[in-house]
């Protein structure tokens, strides 16, 4: 969906001189991309199309949201105790570096909090309406801890980061929803041809 929304957008997406993209105050009621914000947003979506786990096709979300499991270290029987000082596994998880790319350049779509800051708030607005204002200040905090602890937060070196699952899929969804919102994907849908004119 996200792929499909985004090239949708580039394709019909508003343009400075569209008549129908107008908002009650006179400005643009959808983004309007610059030249640089096409580039990068083709550029990701070709990096989304391309990228696979090995499962099948375009499959960078499915390393995200759900990163690979060592089967052979799981421990599958809720019962079974730990004593103190074995390890735990502490939900840490390695993160493929071109997923952990894309999953960066999708933040770098986003909408920049000093220069359009009610665009950047009305997407948060949303994922709060959804998950609960205390429920996103507790994940974030959380990804905030360990983005210092780990240095994960902007990095795009070629190796390979480790990261908490559960923060890793916060971040994901929380990313991917935001986006979608801002390109407009809740209001209206996979844009087609004669949606701006």
């Amino acid at each position: 969906v996200l792929s499909l929304a985004l090239r949708a957008y580039l394709d019909h997406g508003p343009t400075a001189t569209s008549v129908n993209n107008k908002d009650e105050n006179g400005g643009n009621a959808s983004p309007v991309l610059t030249e640089e914000q096409r580039a990068a947003m083709e550029g990701l979506v070709d990096a989304m199309e391309n990228v696979s786990d090995g499962i099948g096709d375009s499959q960078f979300m499915h390393m995200l949201v759900l990163p690979p499991v060592d089967y052979e270290t799981l421990v599958i029987d809720v019962e079974e105790t730990t004593a103190i000082g074995d390890d735990v596994d502490d939900g840490i998880v390695a993160v493929d570096p071109a997923a952990l790319s894309i999953l960066q350049r999708l933040e770098q779509l986003l909408p920049d909090p000093k220069e359009d800051e009610e665009a950047f708030q009305s997407s948060w607005d949303v994922v709060i309406d959804l998950f609960g204002r205390e429920s996103v200040r507790v994940k974030e905090e959380a990804l905030q801890r360990e983005e210092e602890c780990r240095g994960i937060g902007s990095g795009g070196g070629g190796g390979s980061f480790e990261c908490d699952a559960d923060n890793l899929q916060w971040r994901t969804v929380c990313t991917v929803g935001r986006v979608l919102i801002h390109f407009d994907f809740l209001t209206k849908g996979v844009l087609v041809e004669g949606t701006f004119q």
